[in-house]
This record gives C-alpha cells, sequence and structure tokens, in this order.
C-alpha cells in the first residue's frame, strides 16, 4: 500500500471525507464478508466523526451502533 498524501481545506471536509472513506470500506466488507467492525477510541476527539458517519447510508448496509462506554 502506498502513503498517500492529502490536504484539506477545513477540518469539517477532512471529517467529511474521512467518514465517506470509512463508510465505504465498511460497505465494501458487508458486502463480501457479510460483516465489518469499526472499533475507535473513546472521548471527545471522534465525535464529530462520528456525528458526519451517522449521517451517511449505513443502516442500509446492516451497521450497528453500540456505545460500551461506562455510564
Amino acid at each position: 500500500m502506498a502513503l498517500v498524501s492529502n490536504e484539506f481545506a477545513s477540518a469539517e471536509r477532512l471529517t467529511a471525507q474521512f467518514a465517506i472513506t470509512i463508510a465505504d470500506l465498511l460497505g465494501q466488507a458487508i458486502a463480501q464478508k457479510g460483516q465489518a467492525t469499526l472499533v475507535v477510541s473513546g472521548g471527545r476527539t471522534p465525535v464529530a466523526l462520528f456525528q458526519t458517519l451517522a449521517q451517511t447510508n449505513l443502516k442500509r448496509k446492516g451497521f450497528i451502533w453500540l456505545d460500551r462506554s461506562p455510564t
């Protein structure tokens, strides 16, 4: 795999493109294997990414959101 460098005009554009890429990869894995797993860190850092991912068509691809953070 080659290293690819991209530049984005803003953090919002980076987050949007990252969400699209993640959704596409998860969708491909679901189509090929019937399932996919995405594990991410907790905390506030990925909140904007999660909000953007929630607006994608992952539900139609069988994606289920789980939050196992301590209450």
